[in-house]
């Protein structure tokens, strides 16, 4: 039997955890089958966002706030980012409407429009984002869970880019 776990709070399974699981359902188990316990298997992800603002806003001043509602940390208020790693798990596909509601929410913003949703390093990155944007999510594996955690020490962990418009990618 095989058992993913994917634990609130933090990312990925400690030894500790995955011990403890162990020592927990082995006494548990049938007889004759042995147990495998395994963390999940993160899909990173590469967004790109392109936004305009309404008069009077600074458009850096936009663009750092959706970042921040796009990241993957806590934010001000006991509120967590798009991407906090509790906000998603197994085969929870990513909905386009979900990222622009989030990005909608951010004061200043005008209009936003996807560019690029796609698999990190994909082979055809502007046909797969073609296909999320026409069928409204980013589809996900049954032992996936979305990754995006912008990290330039972690680029293999997914990328976020967000430029006002006409600025160029």
């Amino acid at each position: 039997m095989t058992l993913a776990v994917d634990p609130a709070g933090i990312e990925g399974l400690t030894p500790d955890l995955r011990q403890g699981l162990l020592e927990y359902l082995g006494a548990r188990r049938l007889a004759g089958y042995d147990l495998e316990i395994r963390g999940p298997v993160y899909l990173p992800i590469e967004l790109q966002v392109e936004f305009c603002v309404v008069p009077g806003a600074r458009p850096n001043d936009v663009q750092q706030a959706i970042q921040q509602a796009l990241s993957n940390s806590e934010l001000p208020g006991g509120l967590k980012g798009f991407f906090h790693p509790d906000n998603f798990t197994f085969g929870a596909n990513l909905y386009v409407s979900k990222i622009y509601a989030a990005i909608m929410a951010v004061p200043g913003i005008g209009s936003a429009q996807i560019t690029r949703l796609a698999r990190l390093h994909a082979a055809q990155p502007d046909s797969e984002t073609a296909i999320n944007l026409g069928q409204g999510f980013l589809a996900v594996g049954p032992d996936q869970i979305i990754r995006l955690d912008n990290d330039r020490n972690f680029p293999q962990n997914g990328s976020l880019t967000v430029q006002p418009k006409g600025t160029g990618l």
